[in-house]
């Protein structure tokens, strides 16, 4: 209910979007946020109005699409875990994630690399790290896990699933599914990490 209201908020909020008026909507996002659910909202606010200072999607931020689709979740009472959706692509974001700390003095922002696979033109399967991913993440806060399903084209024959645990500031790879073949079967993803 908290992150429908959210939602509402920022989407009343990206109605008035204007090159003029982007810190006003985002402090008026951040206000009605702040009021549904508070804190999370907050931090979300917070890494997207200092977005330039933080290296937030440096690459490329869609300041609608983030305010639309980002989500903080607090961690402990100091530190939260944030996804911040930088673009809208046809049927999946792109996004990145960070901890968040805020601080009397500074706000502390560490972005979180995430491991993956990728097939080389060779056919080698290679491990990669990186910032931004594409795809469909969820977030277990319970379990501090991470999921994120990525397509590699809309029809969804190829693709990779992969899932982590947010531990010691980072997001340890649990498990990684892949499916590189874009042959228009529906086959199921093979297992990459951990090996078999």
């Amino acid at each position: 209910m908290k992150m429908n209201l959210v939602r509402l908020a920022a989407s009343l909020c990206l109605t008035a979007l204007t090159a003029g008026e982007v810190g006003l909507s985002m402090q008026v996002a951040a206000n009605a946020a702040t009021k549904a659910s508070t804190d999370e909202a907050q931090a979300v606010s917070q890494l997207l109005k200092n977005s330039q200072r933080f290296k937030v999607c440096a690459e490329s931020l869609d300041m609608g699409s983030a305010l639309q689709s980002s989500r903080a979740y607090k961690l402990n009472n100091q530190t939260y875990f944030v996804m911040i959706q930088c673009f809208l692509g046809a049927y999946q974001g792109g996004y990145e994630f960070f901890l968040y700390s805020p601080t009397a003095k500074r706000n502390a922002v560490r972005p979180l690399s995430l491991t993956a696979f990728e097939q080389t033109e060779t056919g080698q399967i290679k491990k990669i790290e990186t910032f931004e991913v594409g795809g469909l993440p969820t977030y277990d806060p319970k379990q501090r896990t991470l999921t994120v399903q990525s397509k590699y084209r809309g029809v969804g024959d190829c693709g990779a699933i992969g899932r982590y645990r947010l531990e010691n500031n980072t997001l340890k790879l649990i498990n990684f599914k892949a499916k590189f073949a874009c042959d228009g079967k529906l086959a199921p993803y093979q297992q990459i990490f951990p090996g078999r």
